[in-house]
């Protein structure tokens, strides 16, 4: 991940809490949570959805690499874009 990246934050099941941007680079803050889960980068949220909004047209191949349990998936900029154009077309 790099500064500019774009970024979903994924709630349990089909559901995203928010869509988000790099703004900062790699660091590690046991202020925020404790090692392991220490890494963080910070990330201005464009974009949030309180109750998180659940996906229903987006096709399971896009989702593929979502997974329950995992906080980091890489999606390619056509996965980030199928989505950023679900959840803000409604």
């Amino acid at each position: 991940m790099k500064i500019g990246d774009k970024v979903v934050g994924y709630l349990n099941g089909r559901r995203i809490g928010a869509l988000g941007t790099i703004t900062g680079d790699y660091n590690f803050d046991e202020t925020i949570l404790p090692p392991p889960y220490s890494r963080v980068r910070r990330v201005r949220w464009d974009h949030k959805f309180f109750d998180g909004f659940y996906i229903t047209h987006i096709s399971i191949d896009t989702l593929r690499t979502i997974r329950q349990g995992q906080t980091v998936v890489e999606q390619d900029k056509n996965e980030y874009e199928e989505i950023e154009k679900e959840v803000l077309s409604t």
